[in-house]
């Protein structure tokens, strides 16, 4: 999606990344500058593909792991 097409979307603006781009840890100059102008525009910006899905999986095994430790201990659960 361009910048043109922004005012006939529905929902966050979304910046395919290249693989290499999350390798290196660097956008291209056009998908920094379309992301610079959703954020600023929407205040939200997508950035498809910027983390790596085993990292993905590992932190989510995580969470399932201490939302099964919360869910036992509810009684200290601080947001009650």
């Amino acid at each position: 999606m361009s910048i043109a097409d922004s005012d006939q979307r529905d929902g966050p603006f979304v910046v395919q990344l290249t693989d290499e781009e999350r390798d290196i840890g660097n956008l291209t100059p056009l998908n920094m500058l379309e992301a610079i102008d959703a954020f600023y525009r929407d205040g939200v910006v997508v950035l498809e593909n910027a983390v790596e899905t085993g990292c993905i999986d590992k932190l989510n095994e995580r969470m399932k792991k201490d939302t099964e430790e919360l869910l036992k201990n509810e009684s200290k659960i601080h947001w009650k």
